[in-house]
């Protein structure tokens, strides 16, 4: 997650986090990626969810700012450009981590999370574009590929090494103990 204002300002920078619980996973996967590991799916990688990149996510916000509802009037307003699943980043990042000459696997494990891997995921985002005149100015795949820069760069990379072990799960949310089981492990087509 990037802005021109965060680039102007380094130390203001979003945090990094690549571990099993506050990483999300595209941070864990495009660092996976670069140290050669395979991309970690949890279970069938059906999960799906709703994403925005920061500049979109401003962008946003700015616009509900400058457009407030009338007196006692209550609106949702869902913050959306994209709808993945789990499976579909780990494609797109093994074909962006192609462009950046990575050789690029995935596995599949047991799921360690105590959640429903498939249901209904419907999010409605229009009002955005329809009332407020929102139009996304950075593509996530754009997003994936400023990660791959930031996250190649030999110390970023060396920080990563570093804390390899947290980008493999060790906690099942069930309470349960012992390793997740590796269910299958491919190389994605291009």
């Amino acid at each position: 997650n990037w802005s021109d204002e965060l680039q102007a300002y380094p130390d203001l920078n979003t945090r990094f986090d690549i571990d099993e619980w506050r990483g999300t996973v595209v941070n864990r996967f495009v660092a996976q990626a670069a140290i050669g590991m395979p991309l970690t799916i949890y279970g069938s990688g059906n999960q799906t969810r709703g994403y925005i990149t920061l500049r979109d996510a401003m962008q946003c916000i700015t616009r509900l700012i400058a457009a407030p509802p009338d007196p006692g009037q209550y609106d949702v307003v869902n913050q959306v450009t994209d709808v993945f699943s789990v499976m579909q980043i780990a494609q797109m990042v093994a074909t962006i981590g192609r462009e950046f000459g990575l050789d690029v696997e995935v596995q599949r494990i047991e799921n360690p999370r105590v959640e429903s891997e498939e249901h209904p995921y419907e999010v409605i985002h229009e009002k955005l574009q329809d009332r407020f005149g929102f139009a996304s100015e950075s593509g996530f795949a754009d997003e994936v590929r400023h990660l791959f820069r930031v996250m190649l760069q030999p110390e970023n990379r060396d920080r990563i090494l570093a804390q390899r072990a947290a980008l493999f799960p060790r906690t099942r949310w069930s309470g349960e103990h012992g390793e997740m089981k590796v269910l299958e492990r491919w190389k994605p087509a291009a």
